[in-house]
Parts: C-alpha cells; structure tokens; sequence
C-alpha cells in the first residue's frame, strides 16, 4: 500500500512539474489524457459504418461493390462506403480481365469466325436489345456465381447456377436497368 502512495506522488509531481515547464495546466493535462482514453465522434462513425458495409457486403454475398451496397445502405454515400472497403481490404467478386489468347501458334485447326460483323446485318433494335442483356446476364453469372469457385460435380454445379438464377439474379439482386432496385422491388413499386 505504502509502494502504490510512493509511485502515485512521483507521477504526481511529475505531472506537476511537466505542466509547469510546458505552461499548462494540469486540469487540461489531465482532460487530455481522458480524451485519448475515449473513441472520437469519426472513430465511432467509422466503425459503425464499417460494420454496416460489412455486413451488407456479406448478405450480398461479396458481389456487390460501392454503388450497388450505396443501394442497400442509403445512410451512406458512394464515396463513403468506397473508403470503407478500401479500409477493410474487401473487394467485390470480379471476373479475370480478358486477354485474347491466339491459338494458331499451337498449329491445332482454328475455326473461322462466322459471327464477324453478325451485329451489322441485324436491323431490328429488340434483337440487339435483347443480345445485350442476354451478355449482360451471362456476364454476371460468370463473375458473380461460377468465377473462382471449384466445383466437385456437376450436380453441384446445376445446383449453385439455378439457386443464382432463380434466387439471386431473379429476387434481390439490384439491376441497373430496373433503376438500381432488384426485380421484387421493380415489381412493388410498379404494381402498387
């Protein structure tokens, strides 16, 4: 007990002595020190938010990114749920970028490209239109459900492409051409 006194006085005075060579007062030494003890209003801020992205990064199955996440949170700008996951280290599933590949240096047969030039001949604007999200959702069923996955059969494999299609890319997930809303709330806003 009487240890615990001694090294309380010496920090004491040498508190005292260092706030009057500094010229402060020690009621702000001592404030200070409280202050570092606690989390600051962005800290705090921060950290709810990080958490708030996390867990809609997580429920959107890591395949959203700023934009659509800005979707899910509306408290949250793009920028700021951006920098969040930048701070998390957290990264939305995308695909390889392509790089063509030129097979003829191998010497094997090479097919010629029948469809060269295909969209050129096509005069109506629906089959064009209906090309483009034909891409659009074999894009994203590549980069958002098979992409670095390994599958064991192709049971397996049936299985995680329809529960996709008819569970993900069907019900909740945000499409750009439906305004940023998933096909349930496009339907709801519409029929109501």
């Amino acid at each position: 007990m009487k240890y615990v006194f001694i090294e309380n006085h010496r920090a004491e005075f040498s508190v005292k002595n260092l706030c009057r060579v500094l010229q402060v007062a020690r009621s702000g030494w001592y404030a200070w020190r409280l202050r570092r003890q606690q989390i600051a209003p962005r800290q705090q801020f921060r950290l709810v938010c990080d958490t708030a992205v996390r867990k809609a990064f997580t429920e959107a199955k890591q395949r959203y990114g700023a934009p659509r996440l800005a979707g899910e949170l509306p408290e949250y700008n793009v920028n700021t749920i951006a920098a969040s996951l930048r701070r998390q280290g957290v990264r939305a599933k995308a695909a390889r970028k392509f790089s063509p590949v030129s097979y003829r240096e191998h010497g094997l047969p090479v097919s010629e490209n029948l469809l060269k030039h295909l969209h050129g001949s096509m005069s109506a604007k629906g089959c064009c239109y209906d090309n483009a999200c034909e891409e659009s959702f074999f894009h994203s069923l590549k980069v958002e459900c098979i992409h670095g996955e390994r599958f064991i059969s192709r049971e397996i494999m049936r299985t995680t492409v329809f529960n996709y299609i008819e569970c993900d890319y069907n019900r909740w997930r945000r499409h750009s051409a439906c305004g940023g809303l998933s096909p349930q709330q496009f339907e709801n806003q519409n029929l109501a």
